[in-house]
């Protein structure tokens, strides 16, 4: 076992790692899982002892029986790749991981209903390849974590995207979770015998009770049936960039006006700042900044200029009929033409025909830019079209020696990036908004870390904003940097009315270890009924309670 361990704990360990390897087989039992499972892109390290991979319910079953004799904690994960919030480690330490990436079967699709049923292990690229294997138009609920990263991880964390099922928690329809005890559970109408409606009907009978399985650790969720959004006939993206600062408020408001006039038709919108475009068009300007310092406004302003760099970025996707998004074009140009500097529309037949005229294109006539103009259309009508990419994941080496290179196989936390993401809720109210860009700017200028802004619309009244804090997590000074800008933009955002939708493992506790918040008091009495050992991912958005490890359970 680890030498960390003490000796009467590694044989506590030893022991229940055999018990588990009477059921499953040897080679998915991980004794090297601090190598495996602990390398984290926000420098976060826990001891973790082993780490299971599961491939049934019996098998999470099996662990879960060795890890209440034995009163071991275990953790689990869906395929760990939960970048800049904790990656695939614990919130606290001395957790067995449980891996269920093996589980990775689709177990129902329906066509007609427009839903698919899945395991914890299925991914968006999976997912993905069944559609096109299959003939099946409908869209995958895509995020920027890349293709290779679970459906249902992202949805249970109440994650989002920008097709249309924007909140993919909102497309849960139903799901089946074992709880620590061993049990079961699932909604009353599938109790009552009726799994079909159960399946597709997201309320169940009585207390709505799945909810209590996202960002929790109440259960195992083994499955979840989830609504899809099937491929209108019509999609276009929009791209619009504003020249002054000063117009994203009102651009906002512009995006909050589209959402209420055009429900169903648009999809999420993003509003991306001049250092977030910069960060995924141009490498870092390492020669030209100092270490330990960030990129100074006259070098910014240089390289926008370099690299045709708009003060703000909006993207968004328009969904429906022909004649439908003929006319939400016409509603759109009529919002934004006021405050776009550029606006343009994508879909495949103008997209057909820039790859046309740059092929011709002679190189005198620049045709470089107008390939790379191709490109980037291409990335924006696939994000908004459903399809999985790694569109996003050049971001996290922006900062580090290692450069990304689309034809190889990327792991962000083994290749050294630095990624700390900071992701709090803003009303989507002019003053807000400018009030909240000012203050990142802020805090992240005291800690010499660039300010990467994105507010993507989660509803018609809020945004949620995303700023990665990056790094080269070989450099000790900027990893504590990077953690103290996260901290005091946490603490300070909170005074301000800012706060994240979901949180990194390091920053649990301090939020949920609050004795006079009634709403803490009662997830704590919710785990002590259905977890009286604390034995599923202890501390994961609950006050925790030490176990007590190395001591068989009566």
């Amino acid at each position: 076992m680890h030498p960390l361990f003490d000796s009467s704990f590694s044989e506590q360990l030893t022991a229940a790692a055999h018990e588990i390897m009477q059921v499953i087989a040897p080679e998915r039992v991980h004794f090297n899982a601090q190598e495996l499972y602990g390398i984290c892109t926000t420098g976060a390290t826990r001891q973790i002892p082993f780490a299971v991979k599961a491939v049934d319910r019996n098998e999470i079953l099996h662990v879960l029986s060795v890890a209440r004799a034995h009163r071991l904690p275990v953790y689990t994960i869906s395929t760990g790749k939960n970048w800049g919030y904790g990656t695939a480690n614990p919130v606290e330490n001395f957790c067995i991981v449980l891996d269920l990436s093996l589980m990775n079967r689709i177990l129902d699709f329906s066509s007609d209903l427009a839903s698919v049923r899945v395991q914890p292990g299925v991914t968006q690229g999976q997912l993905y390849q069944f559609m096109q294997e299959h003939g099946h138009e409908f869209l995958v609920p895509v995020t920027g974590a890349g293709p290779h990263a679970s459906l249902m991880g992202n949805l249970l964390e109440r994650g989002y995207g920008i097709t249309p099922h924007t909140d993919h928690f909102a497309a849960l329809l139903s799901l089946e979770a074992i709880l620590p005890n061993g049990e079961v559970y699932s909604s009353t109408l599938n109790d009552l015998g009726c799994g079909n409606i159960n399946h597709h009907f997201k309320w169940g009978l009585g207390p709505y009770l799945d909810g209590l399985f996202a960002q929790s650790n109440f259960g195992i969720v083994v499955e979840c049936t989830i609504a899809l959004m099937r491929k209108p006939q019509s999609i276009s993206g929009f791209i619009f960039t504003l020249n002054s600062p000063k117009d994203v408020g009102k651009a906002a408001e512009a995006l909050r006006n589209l959402s209420q006039s055009l429900p169903g038709i648009l999809g999420g919108m993003n509003l991306m700042n001049s250092h977030r475009m910069l960060a995924m068009t141009a490498p870092f300007p390492s020669a030209q900044v100092k270490p330990g310092e960030s990129i100074s406004a006259e070098l910014m302003q240089d390289l926008c200029r370099q690299h045709n760099i708009a003060a703000w970025t909006g993207i968004g996707g328009i969904y429906g009929t022909k004649a439908v998004v003929k006319a939400a074009k016409k509603e759109i140009r009529r919002q934004l033409r006021p405050l776009a500097k550029k606006l343009t529309f994508i879909d495949e037949r103008t997209l057909s025909t820039l790859n046309l005229v740059s092929e011709y294109v002679p190189e005198f006539l620049n045709k470089k830019a107008l390939v790379l103009l191709s490109q980037k259309a291409r990335k924006v009508l696939d994000v908004v079209s459903g399809v999985p990419t790694e569109a996003a994941l050049p971001l996290s080496y922006w900062k580090t020696q290692k450069k990304y290179t689309a034809k190889q196989k990327h792991n962000i936390a083994t290749d050294d990036c630095g990624l700390i993401w900071y992701s709090p809720l803003v009303l989507n109210r002019d003053l807000e908004i400018e009030k909240y860009i000012s203050f990142v700017q802020r805090i992240c200028q005291k800690y010499a870390m660039e300010p990467l802004i994105t507010l993507t619309t989660v509803s018609e009244r809020c945004f949620d904003s995303t700023v990665p804090l990056l790094f080269d997590r070989k450099d000790k000074d900027a990893l504590q940097r990077a953690q103290q800008c996260y901290q005091e933009l946490l603490l300070e955002g909170q005074k301000l009315g800012f706060f994240p939708y979901r949180l990194g493992i390091e920053q649990m506790a301090q939020i949920v270890e609050n004795p006079d918040s009634v709403s803490w008091k009662l997830v704590e009495k919710i785990k002590n009924a259905v977890d009286p050992l604390n034995i599923l991912s202890p501390g994961r958005y609950c006050p925790s309670k030490s176990v007590a490890r190395g001591s068989a359970s009566s």
